[in-house]
């Protein structure tokens, strides 16, 4: 159904119809109260829109069906919607994007913290290079990382510290132990020789000579366990042959 224009003079006669047949409307026309309103054409609702062209006091009428109108605002809600529709979605992706693009360095931050907590301050690779932003988010991280690695480095001095005072106090001992244990172990040796016990003066010295020379080990902090089972040996068969009958030993290592 194609609009309709009519236009009319003073004394409303028609001037012009764009289609014909359409003179017939006036008297409905003229009946509208205000510019606007409907009218009925061939049985089919019409929404008419009227004008004075002022100074020549003709007047003008413009009929578009109803039904068109009713389309044409059923299709451009229907767009309305489908654009405010397509405009949320495009803000919550949006947005969403934006917020993981921020929360995810909050997350980063966190697995930071909880790797510092449990003592691992090897670096990780996280994706990201946080030394160039120079932001707030930025400098969280960077001052975290100075933090770790400020903690790493006094974990590791006093740790060495404590390393270094427990070997001077292990030597200390040693130094304490070892004159009073030659000692007492010659005067031992000298008893059984004035006995006549050779045999067993003799396995004394040996074993004795064995200790101090697995205790020296050329200047070596560290001994083979076969080095160290030795050792073993030699000190209980000495203290064996000192305190008999008052203790038993044996020695269980896997192969």
């Amino acid at each position: 159904l194609s609009p309709r224009l009519l236009l009319a003079s003073p004394d409303q006669t028609a001037c012009f119809s764009s289609t014909p047949g359409s003179e017939s409307l006036l008297p409905a026309l003229r009946e509208l109260e205000g510019d606007y309103g409907i009218v009925s054409v061939d049985g089919e609702p019409y929404f008419s829109v009227s004008h004075n062209a002022g100074f020549l006091n003709w007047n003008y009428y413009y009929l578009v069906s109803y039904a068109t109108v009713s389309h044409t605002i059923r299709l451009l809600r229907g767009t309305v919607v489908a654009i405010i529709l397509i405009s949320s979605c495009c803000i919550f992706l949006a947005a969403n994007y934006i917020l993981r693009g921020i929360t995810v360095h909050f997350s980063t931050l966190r697995q930071k913290m909880d790797a510092y907590s449990l003592g691992q301050f090897e670096p990780r690779d996280y994706g990201y290079d946080y030394s160039r932003r120079h932001d707030e988010l930025g400098e969280a991280h960077e001052q975290l990382d100075t933090m770790a690695s400020r903690l790493q480095i006094l974990i590791n001095d006093n740790y060495v510290k404590q390393l270094l005072i427990r070997d001077a106090k292990l030597r200390d001992l040693q130094h304490q132990i070892h004159p009073h244990f030659l000692y007492n172990t010659l005067d031992s040796i000298q008893w059984m020789c004035e006995q006549g016990k050779m045999q067993e003066s003799v396995q004394m010295v040996s074993a004795l000579a064995k200790l101090f020379r697995i205790s020296i080990n050329r200047g070596s902090e560290l001994v083979t366990v076969e080095q160290e089972l030795n050792h073993a040996k030699s000190y209980l068969l000495i203290q064996s042959f000192r305190y008999r009958n008052q203790f038993r030993y044996r020695f269980e290592v896997d192969d």
